[in-house]
Order: structure tokens, then C-alpha cells, then sequence
């Protein structure tokens, strides 16, 4: 881990500019506030692993934010999570205001204004992950942002647990450990905000048994097999809930992908089709188009992938292919 700053200022405005430019080189751009009439001390570590940045900043009685103008001028896709490991802080953002103890963390989106004021002596990890990455998963920041994410049981708990560990251990593992590490930390942010901060109406896993979303979803691909336009996007909409949240009902560990299944349902549907209708010499091409294939050798290649032969060695009455 890169020492990025560890000294005792004795001129604010000294302080202040060495202490935005160790942020800056973290975290990004940031205004930085520190105690008057008083010496300051602090320490920053920091280094990458992955896509993401791990800090941690050891002072007293420091504040640092983004005003709008910084935000205009300096825009920052990123998201952070700021667990407090020592003392007290506040942080505001989107209207909400929270208190953060020792153990307890909260999530900052950096494209937008929020401030950071700690009381007294704290050591705070700064954990900053791309925006993109944590929507790309499902994640919705609005309803979460200064709110407490607190220690314990549930899906905040193990999240809490694992920044306060990976912050601890990241400097320690190796390039490609690190690239797996950022993953999960996105992909578990990106489910505490499914299943905790949601509040827009979209179900959850608690909303309605997992068994029977899963027949609900399943309904409706069944339905719209023949749409070239079906997609998780569309499902997710019409459920209801996530796209990661989505994915995760069919990801049981047996390679039961969604696409895999959409996929397998209308090679299913083709084939029963071409059965039915095996007396009236039915063309291929036509039938796949009808379930949603682009053409024959769309479907010929989907049934090969399903069932692992070639579709000519199926024993079936010969079918018209033009």
C-alpha cells in the first residue's frame, strides 16, 4: 500500500492543499475543511486492486465533500463506500443526513454534492468502484445514498464485514486476486442496494417467494418466445425488479443461465412444432423465425448447444430446409 501523505501541519492552508492533492491522487477532487488553531496530523494509505481504490485516512476533526461547482467542473463517475472504523462522522447527501460510528459505513455517489465532517480523532477506508460497473449490476444509488449501512446480520452486515477485511488484506494479493476482489465488492454493493434501499416499488427476494417469481418469469418468456426483442431488460421491466436481481434467480450454480434457458425453451418449442406438423413437411426456416430465430442455421446452431448433437442426426421425418 502507497504511503500517500503521513505528516503534522501546523499552517491550515498548508494542510488543506496537501490534504485535497493525497485525496485527489485516491479518491479524486475533493474540498477539503480541517480544524483551525489547532495542529493537525494525518496519515493516508491507499492503492488499486482492480477497477477499484482502497483508502485510508487517519486525522482528526477533518471534512471533505464536492460543491456543485466542483462536480460541474471536475465530474466523477464513482461511486465510494466510507466505512468509519474509529470516531464519529456525519455525512450529507441527497437531502439526508447521517451519523456514522465505528463498524458502521455509508455510500457516497461522487458525481454528485455531499460532505464529510468528522468530529474528532477517526480512521475512515474509502473504498471508490466505477459507477458504471455498480449500474451495469442492477445497482440504483439514489434511495441509498446517506444512509447507514450498519454491521450484523442481513446483506449490509456481510458487506460491512468484507470492506472492513478487504481493506485490511488488499495490499497483500496479487494483481489478478485483486481484479476478483473489485468484482465482488461491486457485485455485493450492487445487492445490498437491490435488496435493501429499493423503494421505488420494484420487488424483492422478501416481496414474493422465490419459487414462484421464478414460475412468473418462465410465464412470460413462454409467452413471447416468437419476440426477437425478448431480453432480460424486457423481462426485468415487466417483473418488475432488477436485471442483476433477474439473473440471480436462474444463476443456481448448475448452469441454469437465463439465456441458456430463453434459449432452450425455443429450441423445445421448434421441435414440437416440426413434430406435430411433421406431415405437412413444414419449413425450417419458418418454424425458427416463428420461436424467435433469426434463421435455420440460428436454430441449428441453439439445438446443437441444448442437446449436443447436430440437428440432421435427430431421427425425424425429413423437413423442408428452404
Amino acid at each position: 500500500m502507497d504511503v500517500l501523505l503521513e505528516t503534522t501541519f501546523d499552517d491550515e492552508r498548508d494542510a488543506r492543499e496537501r490534504l485535497e492533492g493525497a485525496f485527489r491522487r485516491s479518491l479524486g477532487p475533493v474540498g477539503v475543511t480541517v480544524p483551525r488553531g489547532r495542529r493537525v496530523g494525518a496519515a493516508f494509505t491507499g492503492t488499486r486492486i482492480g477497477y477499484a481504490r482502497v483508502l485510508t485516512v487517519a486525522s482528526s476533526g477533518l471534512g471533505f465533500g464536492r460543491g456543485t461547482r466542483m462536480t460541474h467542473r471536475h465530474p466523477l463517475g464513482a461511486v465510494t463506500v466510507a466505512l468509519q472504523r474509529q470516531g464519529v462522522a456525519s455525512i450529507a447527501q441527497d437531502g439526508r443526513d447521517t451519523v456514522l460510528r465505528g463498524g458502521q459505513a455509508a455510500l457516497i455517489d461522487m458525481r454528485r454534492p455531499f460532505a464529510v465532517r468528522q468530529c474528532d480523532d477517526f480512521t475512515m477506508n474509502l473504498v471508490r468502484l466505477p459507477h458504471d460497473v455498480v449500474a451495469r449490476l442492477g445497482g440504483a444509488l439514489e434511495d441509498a445514498t446517506g444512509r447507514v449501512i450498519a454491521p450484523g446480520s442481513g446483506v449490509g452486515g456481510i458487506f460491512v464485514d468484507f470492506v472492513a477485511r478487504l481493506a485490511d488484506v488488499c495490499v497483500h494479493v496479487s494483481a489478478g486476486i485483486g481484479e476478483r476482489l473489485a468484482g465482488h465488492t461491486a457485485e455485493l454493493l450492487a445487492t445490498v442496494l437491490e435488496e435493501e434501499y429499493r423503494t421505488d416499488g420494484a420487488r424483492t427476494d422478501a416481496a414474493i417467494p422465490r419459487v414462484h417469481l421464478v414460475d412468473q418469469v418462465l410465464g412470460y418468456i413462454d409467452t413471447h418466445l416468437g419476440d426477437p426483442g425478448l431480453s432480460p431488460e424486457a423481462i426485468a421491466a415487466q417483473q418488475r425488479i432488477t436485471v442483476g436481481h433477474l439473473h440471480r434467480l436462474f444463476d443456481g450454480g448448475q448452469g441454469a443461465s437465463l439465456g441458456r434457458v430463453i434459449q432452450q425453451r425455443r429450441v423445445d418449442a421448434c421441435v414440437r412444432e416440426l413434430d406435430r406438423r411433421a406431415a405437412m413437411r413444414p419449413r425450417l426456416t419458418d418454424v425458427a423465425r416463428r420461436w424467435g430465430f433469426a434463421d435455420t442455421a440460428h436454430f441449428t446452431k441453439a439445438f446443437a448447444a441444448v442437446h449436443g448433437t447436430p440437428f440432421r442426426s435427430r431421427r425425424a421425418r425429413p423437413l423442408a430446409t428452404g
